[in-house]
């Protein structure tokens, strides 16, 4: 079970735009926080090699915890990955700008 989910831009570039600077992330920060079931095997190593496939080329997972197990049998984990931004963004749904406008 998934209960904290946290993403931090982090390393900035500066870009020069129109009227002044642009801070560009080189990596973002990406925590999750959660309970392992019981008995759940190898769920969370699953689970964190099928979500990192997602990750754009760079991205790797920098810590992997399970800590004490709680009294009801469950283990809190946590998993932080650094992502490295691809710049494609159209999967989710942005449209590219053909003309972009004058600021």
């Amino acid at each position: 079970m998934l209960d904290t989910i946290s993403i931090e831009a982090e390393q900035f570039d500066r870009l020069p735009v129109v009227g002044g600077m642009y801070r560009v992330p080189r990596a973002y920060r990406l925590v999750l926080q959660g309970l392992e079931r019981p008995g759940g095997g190898d769920t969370l190593q699953v689970f964190s090699n099928n979500l990192q496939k997602r990750f754009p080329t760079g991205s790797e997972l920098v810590r992997s915890e399970r800590l004490e197990l709680r009294g009801d049998g469950s283990v809190p984990f946590l998993l932080q990955y650094s992502v490295k931004p691809s710049g494609n963004y159209y999967g989710l749904g942005l449209r590219k700008i053909s003309e972009p406008d004058n600021l």
